[in-house]
């Protein structure tokens, strides 16, 4: 009788074990789950320029590498899938003669990238401590240089859209906080139409398409 109350005994201690285990392994990322991210990285690819005048369109490509700094929030619809927002701003230093032919008195100006993305994130991967999606991003974005040279300034701004897909890596060293590593390749492309107050580069349209890679932190908030 004591044998068999012992085999039980351990037989229900297993079963509780394997079931906090499976418990913890959805905590990572489960339904109801909230999640911050915040990372700084580099990013980089093809940049180019497109303009039409005199019946002739202009194409102008380069290569060009920069930084990246977004912020994103997701929120858990199920064990596997989530949705969010993100916001990201770029930084690119480029020659403005070379893409927009205008002069700032410099080999290179400031072009500044905003997006702003809805996204859909797919976890195939999560234990208690790791959290591993894919994640497609849709929305839209923008390019800007704004400056002044001698007694002038100048200004260019041109809207568009944005796609992006990436892969996202968490490492959670407590209940609340992690590591994030993300990487992941995009596409925006930006038009001046419509877009009134443009000192420099009108009628050109920016299409920038390359890949990023980021680390950083993220905040879980538990349900």
């Amino acid at each position: 009788m004591k044998k068999n109350t012992l085999t039980i005994s351990v037989f229900a201690v297993c079963v509780l074990c394997i079931s906090s285990i499976n418990t913890l392994s959805a905590q990572a990322f489960r339904k109801g789950a909230f999640i911050i991210n915040l990372s700084e990285g580099w990013t980089g690819g093809t940049y180019q320029t497109t303009s039409i005048g005199e019946g002739q369109k202009n194409i102008v490509i380069g290569h060009e590498d920069g930084n990246r700094d977004p912020i994103a929030i997701e929120y858990g619809i199920s064990k596997h899938i989530g949705i969010g927002l993100s916001s990201g701003t770029d930084f690119y230093f480029i020659d403005p003669m070379k893409y927009y032919q205008f002069s700032a008195n410099t080999n290179t100006v400031k072009a500044t990238t905003t997006d702003f993305t809805l996204d859909g994130y797919y976890h195939f991967m999560t234990t208690a401590k790791t959290d591993f999606s894919v994640v497609a991003s849709f929305g839209s974005s923008s390019v800007g240089m704004q400056g002044s040279y001698s007694d002038e300034s100048y200004q260019y701004m041109s809207k568009g859209n944005i796609a992006r897909l990436g892969v996202h890596a968490r490492f959670y060293v407590g209940g609340h906080i992690g590591f994030l590593v993300m990487a992941s390749i995009f596409s925006m492309t930006n038009s001046t139409n419509g877009v009134n107050g443009n000192s420099v580069g009108s009628g050109y349209t920016t299409t920038i398409s390359g890949s990023a890679f980021e680390m950083g932190l993220c905040f879980r908030f538990k349900k």
